[in-house]
């Protein structure tokens, strides 16, 4: 613990006059199973296009090398209506409908290290990362219409949190002295224990959740 805190206090007064703050946000479009709405499956998850923002802050140790520190939170949609399709297409016994509550959340912090190349208008990089993420699934109701009555099921959000790793290609344009702007491409990964979707009541099991997001953006970076 006390290394820790000797690596933390060490990187917040690294050179001070030349670290760089940054405020980034955009669009996060999932990919992999964790977009795919294939029921049949239980680690596909229904994510569809959210959004994200972040702040990270830079301390220089080479010319062209950082050490970074950033925090974030993003959500990606649940996609209810694929959802209910696939649902519905697995009983017969009655009429089901899904009402959704919320989306996917999650909230992340990581530290990694930033390289780059170019002159002094323009900088091509790559950054990566890790650290811990925590997801918030999904909750919706699920209803169930029969011929002589109707019931309903309340599917509770989840929340899990794991290691994720980052990595991220950046151009920084100069400004001025102090100001920056970035386009940014960030991939997430990481995987979390959620429930299935595959079993509409009773028992649901756990199941490997794969994270897997990039993160298209923009930034706002200030060098003191």
């Amino acid at each position: 613990m006390r290394i820790f805190s000797t690596l933390l206090f060490f990187l917040f007064t690294l050179n001070l006059s030349a670290q760089s703050i940054w405020i980034k946000g955009g669009i996060g479009l999932p990919s992999g199973s964790y977009s795919n709405s294939n029921i049949q499956k239980s680690d596909n998850r229904f994510a569809q296009s959210g959004y994200f923002y972040a702040l990270q802050v830079d301390y220089p140790v080479l010319k062209k090398t950082s050490v970074i520190m950033q925090a974030g939170q993003a959500s990606q949609r649940f996609d209810a209506s694929a959802f209910e399709a696939g649902m519905a297409a697995q009983t017969t016994q009655n009429t089901l409908s899904i009402q959704k509550i919320s989306d996917y959340q999650s909230s992340y912090a990581l530290a990694g290290i930033r390289l780059g190349i170019g002159d002094k208008r323009i900088l091509y990089g790559v950054q990566a990362s890790f650290g811990f993420m925590q997801l918030r699934t999904p909750a919706y109701i699920i209803q169930h219409t029969y011929p002589s009555n109707t019931g309903y099921e309340w599917v509770e959000a989840h929340q899990d949190m794991t290691v994720a790793f980052a990595w991220e290609l950046f151009v920084n344009y100069k400004i001025n002295s102090h100001l920056f702007l970035q386009v940014q491409l960030e991939h997430f990964n990481a995987t979390f224990q959620v429930p299935s979707t595959t079993y509409i009541s009773g028992n649901v099991p756990t199941v490997d959740l794969q994270l897997d997001v990039y993160q298209a953006g923009i930034g706002l970076g200030y060098r003191f």
